[in-house]
C-alpha cells in the first residue's frame, strides 16, 4: 500500500520486467486510490512515478519508459493479477506470487473499505461537533435566560424601593403636622389630632380618649 501514496522511483533495467516484485510495485506507482476504488494517476496530477532506465536499458531509454507506462497504466486489479499469475514473471520466494496475487485482487475493495472508514469516522467527528455547538448553545440560552431574570428582579427592586421612599416621605410629612408632644397609638385618619379616634397622649402625660 505504501506505492499508492509516495513518490516511486523506479530504475529500470533489462531484467526489470520479468520480476514479480518490480512490476507490481510499478503498477502500483501508476494508480492512485479513490472512493470507488483504483484509478489511473497516469497524465494526471496525481503521477507519483519517475523512471530512469539503468544500465543495458539506458540506451533505449525512451522505449522501455513508454513500454513500461504502457503495460501498466490503464491496467484493473484484475488484470494486473492475471499478468502477474503469468509463468514468466519470476519470484525468489514462490510463496510471495501465492501470498500476494489474492491481495491485488481485493485491492478494490480494499481502498474502498478505507475510504468508507474515514468517511465513517468524520461522520462521528461531525456528529461530536454537532452535539458540543447545541450544548454551548444551550448552555448560551440559559446564561441569557438568567441574565434577564436578574435584570427583571432589579428592575423590579428599583420600581418598588422609589415607592417605599414615596410612602415613607408621606408618612413624615403627616406626622410634621401633628400637635407638639402628640404620640398617636391608634387610628390612622388624616388630620388634625383632635379629628383622630384614638388613644393618645400629650406632655403632661394623663391619657384622653374619644
Amino acid at each position: 500500500m505504501l506505492y499508492l501514496g509516495t513518490t516511486v522511483l523506479i530504475l529500470y533495467d533489462l531484467s526489470y520486467v520479468s520480476r514479480f516484485w518490480t512490476q507490481f510495485e510499478a503498477w502500483l506507482s501508476m494508480q492512485f486510490a479513490t472512493p470507488n476504488g483504483l484509478k489511473s494517476a497516469v497524465d494526471t496530477k496525481n503521477a507519483r512515478y519517475h523512471i530512469v532506465c539503468i544500465q543495458g536499458a539506458a540506451a533505449q531509454d525512451e522505449l522501455y519508459r513508454k513500454a513500461l507506462v504502457d503495460t501498466w497504466a490503464t491496467k484493473t486489479p484484475q488484470q494486473a493479477f492475471d499478468f502477474l499469475s503469468q509463468p514468466d514473471v519470476t519470484v525468489t520466494n514462490a510463496s510471495d506470487k501465492r501470498n500476494q496475487l489474492p491481495k491485488i485482487k481485493a485491492l478494490d475493495a480494499t481502498v474502498q473499505g478505507a475510504f468508507q472508514a474515514i468517511e465513517a469516522q468524520l461522520l462521528q467527528r461531525v456528529a461530536a461537533s454537532a452535539g458540543a455547538v447545541e450544548r454551548a448553545k444551550a448552555e448560551l440560552q440559559k446564561g441569557e435566560r438568567e441574565c434577564q431574570e436578574a435584570k427583571a428582579r432589579e428592575d423590579a427592586k428599583r420600581g418598588v424601593m422609589p415607592m417605599l421612599m414615596e410612602r415613607q416621605a408621606a408618612q413624615k410629612a403627616w406626622e410634621a403636622t401633628w400637635p407638639p408632644g402628640l404620640k398617636i397609638e391608634g387610628g390612622s385618619l388624616r388630620g388634625k389630632a383632635t379629628e383622630y379616634v384614638g388613644l393618645y397622649m400629650l406632655d403632661g402625660g394623663r391619657s384622653t380618649s374619644r
